[in-house]
Order: C-alpha cells, then structure tokens, then sequence
C-alpha cells in the first residue's frame, strides 16, 4: 500500500529513491540545527494557497477519523502509525481531500526514534524538541508550506512548554534551507549517515565556514 502511495503522490523516481534508500545503500549529509523559539506576529509566514485547510493529528484514532473524508497522509511515511502510537504530532496542510504538506514530529523519545532513524541527539528532559520529518507535493512546492509548516510547528511547541527544537535536514535540500533561515537556527553540528544492506552507521562533526554560511553563520 505504501508503495502505491508513493508512486501516486511521488511519481516513478520518487518511488525509485525510497526503494533504494530502504533495501540497498542510503548515504546522507545532515545540518544539524537548534532553534530557539519565538512568538512570531499571527500570518507571519502565510503559503500562496488560495483555499486549504490544516491540522493537527495527535493519533492513530484522529488519522483514521480524517481519513474519512480526506487522503490519509500515513502511507507517504514509514512506521507512520507506530510513531503516532508513540506520541508523535502529525500538521498536515490539504488542499481540497490531498494532503500537501504533511509533517511528523515527536514530542518525546519514543515518538521520535521510531521517525528518526538516524542517531542524533535531542534531550526533551532540558525542553529541548525535535521537529520531525515533513514532505511537499511535488505540484505545490515553492508556495511557501515549508516556512509555513515549520512556523506552526513552533507555535505549537511552545504551548506546549519547549522553548527550543532541533532538525536534522539534508544539505543539499536548498528549499528546506531558505525556510529554516527565517528562524534564525544556530547550525550546531554536522551529521553524515550512512546505511548499506542494512548495517547502520552516524557520525557528527563541527561545521565548515561554508556550512556555516548556507543559514547565515549564526554561531
């Protein structure tokens, strides 16, 4: 069912990249980022959508009662509904019934090993969360859901009490980078992944002053 979704919601090299990633090898450079939070002004980061609806999904039962009426968004994710299970938080942006910007994000340990699977480090006990993992239909990338996303996703933490998140985000992803840079993260470390045939393998180092300067070399 999984593979369906992606093929539908990612087209044929999307699906292509998953498959490769998940059975063969997956190498991966991650910025690994700290924010700290602030109240930004209401609609400071509002998407070019004429019309959508939004959000948040706090478990298994909610994602079922939506997906009555709208496309469940579970499927575009792997281990989806265990993380729910573990207190992970899904925001999702729908335009009409699809679901174009959903993001996952954990609350809490548990919530946020099952998503992570990479290795680094977020110590929730010093009120410090982790904001996840999110996706952008391919048709309505560049309209702004990822800033968008990411300012909801800190308005939500800090009613929740976390005055800072961490991220881990690709660095080659340009887009996820223009849309962090508005929250000013602290770029902390450097976080290379590695996965073959199944044997896992993350290691961290300081930033580069090139990798300092890609979000504005705030130390």
């Amino acid at each position: 069912r999984r593979a369906r979704e992606v093929w539908r919601q990612r087209g044929p090299l999307g699906l292509l990249a998953a498959t490769l990633r998940t059975f063969i090898i997956d190498h991966r450079v991650f910025l690994l980022l700290e924010r700290q939070h602030a109240e930004w002004p209401a609609h400071e980061f509002p998407p070019a959508l004429d019309q959508f609806e939004e959000q948040f999904i706090n478990d298994n039962e909610q994602a079922d009662r939506a997906a009555l009426w709208r496309d469940d968004f579970r499927p575009l994710f792997p281990r989806a509904r265990q993380a729910l299970d573990a207190g992970a938080v899904a925001f999702c942006v729908y335009s009409s019934r699809k679901p174009v910007h959903p993001r996952l994000a954990g609350n809490n340990s548990s919530g946020t090993h099952i998503l992570d699977g990479l290795g680094f480090q977020v110590p929730f006990e010093g009120g410090i969360a982790w904001t996840g993992v999110a996706w952008t239909s391919p048709e309505f990338r560049k309209l702004g859901l990822q800033t968008y996303g990411i300012h909801r996703r800190i308005e939500y933490l800090l009613d929740l009490g976390f005055s800072c998140s961490r991220a881990a985000m690709e660095r080659n992803n340009r887009a996820s980078i223009r849309a962090n840079a508005h929250f000013v993260p602290r770029l902390y470390a450097v976080g290379t992944y590695w996965r073959v045939l199944g044997r896992r393998r993350w290691s961290e180092r300081p930033p580069t002053s090139a990798e300092f300067a890609l979000l504005g070399d705030n130390r």
